[in-house]
């Protein structure tokens, strides 16, 4: 069984915890903290698509993907497009 030795830091994982923004239905999301990307995309609305841009290709670009209300996409993303309603994004 694994043990973590520093516990306190395993709950510090960036899933969110550094910031937040909301998006504008249609426009591209790409005013970034310094340093930082999207790590989570929650619609606010049942949206007709979420198009976002992958940081590396471990994390591939999303377009046109329908998410329904209250549904959370991860990833590290660097814009992001919420079209038919707003978005909150996560930064990390």
């Amino acid at each position: 069984m694994s043990t973590l030795i520093r516990q306190g830091d395993a709950n510090l994982a960036a899933f969110g915890q550094l910031g937040n923004a909301i998006t504008t239905a249609g426009a591209a999301f790409t005013t970034l903290p310094a340093g930082r990307v999207i790590v989570a995309i929650t619609p606010l609305t049942a949206v007709t698509g979420i198009t976002a841009t992958g940081e590396t290709a471990s994390f591939p670009n999303l377009s046109s993907v329908a998410v329904p209300v209250g549904a959370t996409i991860y990833g590290r993303y660097t814009s992001v497009t919420s079209a038919g309603g707003p978005a909150i994004v996560y930064f990390g």
